[in-house]
């Protein structure tokens, strides 16, 4: 019996990180960041010459859902402090969502090195919020609001990105895609798997805003269970671990983070 012949062993590309030139025109490079729903590529455009960001979502049933939904949302923001959508290409494995780079820093990387003042720290909070107040105003939840996913430019402008798990007011996705977003930064309702609107941002701006000027985060826990429990617990205000800061400051943060959406400020 003659031996059936073998053709070449396909090559299997890992599920997140595609290679070469995408979209005939995306010279992939160095890996920027990778997340739930995609992998980060900083790319070189062969058509302006100008570098991009590229981010590669694997043709997943959910992932693919959730990618239907950034560019919605991604399209929908138009806003100097949020990281505008440039281009949109796909092939058989991927989608890609092409952004603009951002030279700079993260605000975790930012604060961890102590290259902000509590003024310049304030400075950007307030610029994610004017972006969230854009976002909400279109209908958008951001609900992964977190220091990662503000940028600081060399320019000097913080730019807040990653809405690949949005909430739009008429979401395609499943109620499975609810619990999403960083743990540490979830508000009490977003935890418990509660319906969320945009004070859910409310709370992880605020949050953000109490950790970059103490340098903590009381809210840390490794599951929603862990976290409910933190969140049941006594409030750490800011006025008690930085009693130098203005009242006036300390009061709109701890009313941020307070565990009813309907008290906290727009």
């Amino acid at each position: 019996m003659t031996p059936r012949a073998r053709g070449p062993r396909r090559q299997v590309t890992p599920s997140m990180f595609p290679e070469g030139v995408v979209g005939d025109r995306y010279a992939l490079g160095d890996v920027l960041g990778v997340g739930g729903t995609g992998t980060v590529f900083r790319a070189k455009d062969a058509q302006t010459g100008e570098e991009v960001a590229v981010k590669a979502i694997p043709r997943d049933g959910r992932l693919e859902r959730r990618a239907r939904r950034e560019l919605r949302v991604a399209r929908h923001l138009d806003h100097p402090g949020i990281v505008p959508l440039l281009d949109v290409a796909e092939d058989g494995d991927y989608q890609y969502l092409v952004y603009e780079l951002v030279r700079g820093e993260d605000l975790t990387r930012i604060v961890r090195e102590g290259a902000l003042d509590d003024p310049g720290i304030l400075r950007v909070a307030a610029a994610v919020c004017d972006a969230l107040a854009h976002a909400h105003a279109e209908g958008v939840v951001h609900r992964d609001v977190k220091p990662g996913n503000v940028l600081l430019g060399e320019d000097g402008i913080a730019r807040l990105t990653d809405f690949g798990i949005a909430l739009v007011d008429h979401p395609d996705a499943t109620i499975d895609d609810r619990l999403l977003g960083t743990l540490s930064y979830m508000s009490p309702e977003q935890a418990a798997n509660r319906d969320v609107d945009g004070k859910t941002d409310v709370w992880a701006a605020a949050l953000m805003v109490y950790e970059a000027l103490t340098g903590d985060n009381p809210y840390r826990a490794r599951t929603p269970q862990g976290l409910a429990a933190v969140h049941a617990g006594p409030r750490l205000p800011l006025s008690g671990a930085r009693p130098d800061l203005p009242g006036a400051l300390c009061r709109v943060v701890e009313r941020g983070l307070d565990a009813l959406p309907a008290r906290r400020p727009d």
